[in-house]
């Protein structure tokens, strides 16, 4: 079973305002504690009994907008990593680091990407 889901349906299904889950709270002032940690009402689909006013998700047109943006800055990320330079700061990488599940560009240490 494929535990990743599609990034259009990720994009869609999270609140606007939502943070992370190590934030105290979110970009429309609620605290998370507020709320059960295993109950968010911050993404719509994971069966929360807990609701929240500020509540707001993207449109499909929204999603679409991200989806597009996202595609581009890949776009114009891989010509660059191919060649050994830093999508972020165009500077060489020397060498790649991995930190935990993330991996950085050195000595820039932009983050390129994940691991597993």
């Amino acid at each position: 079973m494929d535990l990743v889901l599609p990034l259009e349906y990720q994009l869609g299904n999270w609140c606007k305002h939502f943070t992370g889950r190590f934030q105290k709270q979110c970009r429309a002032g609620i605290a998370y504690m507020t709320f059960q940690a295993s109950a968010l009402p911050c993404l719509k689909d994971n069966c929360s009994t807990e609701t929240c006013t500020h509540a707001s998700f993207p449109t499909v047109t929204e999603v679409q907008a991200q989806m597009q943006e996202i595609e581009g800055l890949i776009k114009q990320a891989l010509p660059n990593l191919s060649k050994g330079i830093c999508p972020q700061c165009r500077k060489p990488i020397e060498r790649k680091e991995i930190e935990g599940f993330s991996q950085y560009a050195m000595p820039c240490r932009h983050r390129l990407g994940t691991t597993f």
